[in-house]
């Protein structure tokens, strides 16, 4: 890893006595090949899903738009002949399913892994050729009581994706919300419709951990799309709560249970997390500086969320096939003040999991104005899109 072992000094910042200089670092070395273009902005985020059939199943704001899938399979350069052996796409950290569906609605193999079993039920859902006639659930006042009726895989997915709706983005109980019977009309009046043209192939939504690909060969994959979790919104639980919460009524098995409850608790004992692997010297000065400002768990939350993007990383480097593409979506972040370039300090690590970064396209700024970081001004959090192709092995 870069600067492993090696002791640098660390000048002072120009406020608070924050230690900058190895971010400050970051910044120009990788200034040469960063761009910014707003008109990619809207494809980072989940906003056009209700526009486009299938993906409208389900909202959910983290998610990225069905088109920013279309322009990296068209990046990829896929073979266009019907008898040539084409390898398999991959999202590993696929969340509503936008990859693997997408893939699927252009006659691609996508392969999406999710952690979450209610994600994944929901993306394979979308597998079926037509909607069977539900039973009658007008007179139901609560989604437990639909619950107990509804057996098809389809009408148990109409019904997440209606309690979903009674629910806001961030996963709380909408009181003003319509009531559950007329929501599900509308949910199976879109499955109705969207499923007179079915998915020409099956999306491939697998249950699994993107810092554990298994099941995956080295260099198999022939390229990757996919956005970890953004660093500022390290709690996801809440927005995916009212999904489990209907699926666990079907199927609460002890290891669901036991997978959903580490996840609520990772980041509050984050701190005390033994690391896998050391730390590169910038994430180093952003925890010092937390600690500094007597924010150890921040700290921590700080290194556990590196330490699983890098072994992500590193898996993503080891099945990616040579010369292939790597598109990662991701969010910078500032806490406490402490600014904290994702993008740069992950291109940084690329190399170590044999990826070059082309690129790095920036679409947008997360909070709005900047600050000052050593010599550099305005300085912000941004969201961006790290271009990159699997070295030669």
């Amino acid at each position: 890893m870069r600067g492993r072992g090696k002791k640098t000094f660390i000048p002072q910042g120009s406020w608070s006595g924050e230690p900058t200089f190895e971010r400050e670092t970051l910044e120009r070395r990788w200034y040469r090949l960063s761009s910014f273009d707003e008109t990619w902005a809207p494809l980072v985020t989940g906003t056009q899903l209700a526009e486009e059939p299938f993906h409208r199943w389900l909202s959910y704001r983290q998610a990225f738009a069905p088109e920013l899938v279309r322009r990296f399979i068209k990046a990829c350069n896929l073979p266009d002949d019907p008898e040539a052996e084409v390898l398999p796409l991959l999202d590993p950290f696929c969340g509503s399913g936008t990859f693997a569906i997408e893939s699927a609605r252009r006659g691609i193999l996508g392969t999406g892994i999710e952690s979450l079993d209610s994600l994944v039920y929901l993306a394979r859902s979308r597998r079926f050729d037509a909607l069977p006639s539900p039973p009658d659930y007008s007179d139901c006042t609560s989604w437990e009581e639909a619950a107990e009726r509804f057996e098809h895989e389809l009408h148990r997915a109409a019904l997440i994706c209606a309690v979903a709706r009674q629910h806001t983005a961030e996963g709380k109980l909408n009181k003003n919300a319509p009531p559950l019977a007329g929501l599900l009309d509308k949910v199976f009046d879109m499955m109705e419709r969207d499923l007179r043209h079915p998915l020409p192939i099956k999306p491939d939504m697998r249950q699994g951990d993107a810092r554990k690909l298994t099941e995956i060969p080295d260099g198999s994959v022939a390229g990757i799309l996919t956005s970890p979790p953004y660093l500022s919104r390290h709690d996801y639980t809440r927005a995916t709560k009212p999904h489990e919460m209907v699926y666990g009524f079907w199927h609460p098995t002890k290891e669901m249970a036991d997978r959903r409850q580490e996840q609520v608790r990772s980041h509050a004992k984050a701190y005390a997390k033994a690391w896998s692997q050391e730390m590169p010297l910038s994430v180093t000065e952003v925890c010092q500086a937390l600690s500094a400002l007597d924010e150890p768990k921040l700290a921590g939350v700080v290194r556990s969320y590196f330490d699983d993007i890098f072994s992500a990383m590193a898996e993503c480097g080891r099945v990616l096939a040579d010369g292939r593409l790597m598109w990662l979506v991701i969010g910078g972040a500032r806490f406490k003040n402490i600014y904290i370039p994702t993008d740069t300090i992950l291109a940084s690590y690329a190399e170590s999991c044999g990826l070059w970064v082309e690129s790095i396209k920036t679409v947008r700024k997360l909070i709005p104005g900047g600050r000052k970081l050593g010599s550099l001004n305005h300085v912000a959090p941004r969201e961006s899109i790290l271009i990159m192709r699997r070295l030669k092995r």
